[in-house]
């Protein structure tokens, strides 16, 4: 596509997005009774029976207002792949064809109870299982995080010695970009390795951070724009550092 016919269609989403939010705030969540109702009329393809009640199980409560908003990752990824919620095969460039998923795929993280971690979907095939963790608009207001629990800082809380030292090269290390719930996922799907490992046995693992990019010059944009630019060069520093290490971790 050229460049002068992808900033045409650039300008024509920020303008359906535009409109999509003055019709979910002025209209739809005003007209819509349930919950449920105002995330359906934010998606493509309704929401079925076991997906609603992976989000009731999960710890984000979604359905209670996150995902009825213009700007929900947890939306965005379900009408991403609203072909496979159809029960369609869809092909990721690189992983293959997959025809199953789950949504909030729940996995334990340190020893001893505490918050699991809660991934927003997996998918699966014969040669692969595909983490996937959404980010929308996020990448626009992150400011400084709150560090991490103290826990995080106790190597006998850790599945291995090896993922404790990997991990804490991580936490706690970026202002912008949200490393640490990466970083918790890791552990939490390392722990799933070692503990099913039939589950996984001849395939490849990978954690997949989809972000949207938003490239605009629209005057009301411009600070958060500058935000997510320095979001996006802590998420490329961070991904080719981060890759390295994990990928000793898990060969072991």
């Amino acid at each position: 596509m050229k460049l002068q016919e992808l900033n045409k269609e650039r300008l024509a989403l920020i303008e359906r997005l535009k409109n999509r939010m003055r019709f979910l705030n002025l209209e739809t969540n005003e007209a819509l009774k349930t919950p449920i109702e105002k995330v359906n009329a934010n998606l493509y393809y309704p929401l079925k029976e076991e997906e609603i009640k992976r989000f009731e199980n999960a710890d984000g409560n979604e359905l209670e207002s996150k995902a009825s908003k213009v700007n929900s990752s947890a939306a965005l990824l379900l009408n991403i792949f609203t072909a496979l919620r159809r029960g369609e095969k869809v092909e990721l460039k690189g992983f293959g064809k997959f025809n199953s998923y789950e949504l909030e795929t729940q996995l334990q993280v340190l020893n001893g109870g505490g918050k699991k971690a809660n991934i927003d979907m997996s998918l699966t095939n014969e040669k692969s299982y595909v983490y996937i963790e959404s980010k929308f608009t996020e990448l626009f207001y992150y400011r400084q995080k709150a560090p991490t629990s103290p826990s995080y800082q106790d190597e006998s809380k850790y599945p291995s010695k090896d993922i404790y030292k990997a991990a804490i090269q991580f936490l706690d290390k970026y202002q912008l970009y949200d490393a640490n719930q990466l970083v918790k996922h890791t552990i939490g799907i390392y722990r799933d390795c070692l503990d099913n490992q039939e589950k996984y046995k001849g395939k490849k693992v990978y954690l997949l951070n989809l972000n949207w990019e938003l490239v605009t010059s629209d005057e009301d944009l411009k600070e958060s724009y500058k935000l997510q630019l320095e979001a996006l060069r802590e998420s490329a520093e961070f991904i080719g550092q981060f890759n390295k290490v994990m990928k000793k971790c898990f060969k072991r």
